[in-house]
């Protein structure tokens, strides 16, 4: 019997150990995300304001990593669909937002800092980029959310009663307190 406990124990920690890694995989890819659109920011804004390629690095690393950092991003949220809804939202804004910085870009090119900031001031960029926020932070908040109500345990807890329990050896069923103990979590404290 102890050997049935002592499986079941790893059947359960393993899951939950899956589910945390899982966790700070998507935190980490929307964290990512932010930092990538970030770095296309600094590079534009190095650029605008000195006119000189090499201040464009960051942007250009960053227009080279955006693709792949939202597939990332779509693949650890693919389960999801409310990640799905909130990921394609801030692709959307990502989209905008790329495409006014490489205006900007091109606005200092072709027509000087005058330009540039002209075309700054059409707050295009700046609503773009609160919407990548906001959004990002809905999905990092939900990811939080879904960890406080992970079990600490995976699924089914198995315990030994050993001689305490007059020599019987059973293995207890723990997944009814379990979702007892999770639904009282999950719950509003104004009950």
């Amino acid at each position: 019997i102890s050997g049935v406990v002592a499986y079941l124990n790893v059947q359960g920690l393993r899951a939950n150990s899956q589910k945390v890694v899982g966790t700070h995989t998507t935190l980490v890819a929307i964290d990512q995300v932010l930092s990538t659109v970030q770095d296309a920011e600094t590079g534009q804004r190095g650029y605008l304001l000195t006119g000189q390629d090499r201040y464009l690095e960051p942007y250009e690393d960053a227009v080279a990593a955006m693709d792949r950092d939202l597939a990332i991003l779509t693949e650890v949220t693919s389960r999801d669909p409310a990640q799905q809804a909130n990921l394609k939202e801030v692709k959307r804004h990502v989209g905008v937002k790329m495409e006014q910085l490489t205006r900007g870009i091109e606005a200092r090119r072709t027509g000087g800092l005058a330009a540039a900031v002209a075309m700054i001031e059409t707050d295009r960029g700046r609503t773009a980029m609160n919407a990548i926020r906001e959004r990002l932070a809905i999905m990092r908040a939900d990811v939080a959310q879904q960890r406080r109500h992970r079990p600490e345990r995976g699924g089914r807890a198995a315990q030994v009663h050993g001689p305490g329990d007059h020599g019987r050896h059973h293995v207890e069923d723990g997944e009814h307190h379990e979702r007892r103990r999770r639904r009282s979590r999950c719950q509003p404290a104004d009950r």
